[in-house]
């Protein structure tokens, strides 16, 4: 009995990472710019992060694996693009409209309307994943 419940401890422990406060990692952000950029949500959590473009997604959905995604940042004609690729060539993002994402995808972009705020999400991304990491 004691082993059993140390080892759901431990379970329990591994489960879900919290923060110093005990809240699990993560962000929801609206609006990547102004204009059609407005539209733009990004949100991330141990899982992923996922972006939303217009209202309920419904003007595309992608879902982003936390580990095995480059992220990297440059400069565009207006403003900057906060892009993820695949490791290795793979098909790990799922894309798609409002609730639905049966496209696999190796690379997406997101238009930002300043490279600071591209690399802020960037930086963002790497500390959720450092939070997010088993210990």
């Amino acid at each position: 009995m004691g082993l059993q419940l140390v080892l759901l401890a431990a379970t329990a422990a591994l489960a879900a990472p919290t923060l110093e406060d005990g809240t699990a990692p993560g962000f929801d952000i609206w609006k990547t710019g102004d204009g059609q950029l407005a539209y733009n949500r990004m949100m991330g959590d141990c899982e992923g992060v996922t972006h939303a473009f217009g209202r309920n997604a419904a003007w595309g959905l992608w879902k982003i694996p936390l580990e095995g995604v480059t992220v990297s940042v440059g400069a565009a004609d207006e403003g900057a693009v906060l892009t993820f690729k695949c490791d290795a060539g793979r098909t790990c993002i799922q894309s798609g409209k409002l609730n639905d994402t049966p496209d696999r995808m190796s690379e997406h972009s997101v238009r930002y309307d300043t490279v600071d705020g591209a690399e802020a999400m960037a930086v963002r991304i790497a500390t959720l994943r450092q939070s997010c990491r088993w210990r």
